[in-house]
């Protein structure tokens, strides 16, 4: 269903929380090495994310954690279901701009102040802060896809890796 107006705060809350991003999570699981549950638990952050872009749509800026952003960035990759959301959620397109540091509007410390803003609405709205779901085999996945892994590491990352499918 699109809204051909602004949707309410409650029309947007209720649509947030009802979509499927099953896909997006099969996506991140099977392709790039995510854990089921921490996509999982990262999809849910980025509900709340979208929620809090909503409500507070007149702060300039409320920048994601770094997996929320990931998240965001595989859920524009589908372009027509990114479309559909955001008209159903905003009204319109919803812009991810990623040069804020670039272009000189924020500097790190800049940066750092708008996510402690993005982090105090979190914890006002959901009671608890946005907290990185990523397990820590992660980046040793990647690493390991690129071919700069040590020996020593790979250790650590078959560990992960069987700590991931313990909490999956």
């Amino acid at each position: 269903m699109l809204f051909s107006h602004n949707p309410s705060l409650e029309q947007a809350k209720q649509y947030i929380y009802s979509i499927d991003f099953s896909m997006i999570i099969q996506k991140m699981v099977n392709h790039d090495g995510w854990c089921e549950s921490d996509a999982v638990k990262t999809a849910d952050l980025y509900r709340n994310f979208l929620y809090l872009n909503k409500k507070y749509a007149t702060e300039t800026i409320l920048p994601p954690s770094q997996d929320v952003d990931e998240f965001w960035h595989y859920h524009i990759l589908d372009t027509k279901k990114y479309i559909q959301d955001c008209e159903n959620i905003f009204g319109g397109y919803f812009h991810h701009y990623p040069y804020l540091i670039i272009d000189h509007q924020l500097d790190q410390h800049g940066l750092s102040q708008a996510f402690m803003r993005t982090q105090t609405l979190h914890i006002e709205e959901f009671g608890s802060p946005i907290y990185a779901t990523r397990s820590s085999c992660l980046p040793f996945w990647y690493s390991l896809k690129r071919g700069f892994v040590k020996v020593k590491c790979l250790a650590l990352y078959f560990y992960c890796i069987s700590k991931c499918k313990e909490n999956s």
